[in-house]
């Protein structure tokens, strides 16, 4: 075989290292990114889940989490689109909300059902 095709191959094994070796940085850079966002709450689920006072004037706190807002929304009009939910909660991230209606419906309690390029809501 000729020098030519030698100095090919191990131009082809020197860039699949070279190649093999960003990915696996890559793949540790986005493992951290994600374990870095499970370890630190965010702001909105913070602030949705303060206690909030009830509307009739009472002293006592009413626990208002996240969770209860959305299923309320979800009981009141069985069949909504996750994509209303996202503009009647313009307040909350829409990733917050979309990794919370996914945990609601792997708990069993809504009901996705999907609907072109959304889902349809229904209480469980």
């Amino acid at each position: 075989m000729s020098f030519g095709f030698w100095v090919v191959v191990a131009a082809g094994g020197v860039g699949g290292y070279l190649a093999f070796r960003r990915l696996r940085e890559m793949e540790t850079e986005i493992r951290g990114e994600i374990a870095g966002r499970q370890e630190k709450p965010k702001k909105d689920e913070v602030s949705a889940r303060e206690p909030a006072l009830p509307s009739g004037g009472g002293s006592e706190p009413v626990a208002v989490t996240l969770d209860n807002q959305v299923l309320s929304l979800i009981r009141t009009r069985p069949g909504r689109l996750q994509t209303d939910i996202y503009r009647e909660m313009s307040q909350v991230d829409r990733k917050t909300l979309q990794e919370l209606l996914l945990r609601l419906d792997r708990g069993g309690l809504v009901r996705r059902v999907k609907e072109g390029s959304t889902y349809k809501l229904f209480p469980a």
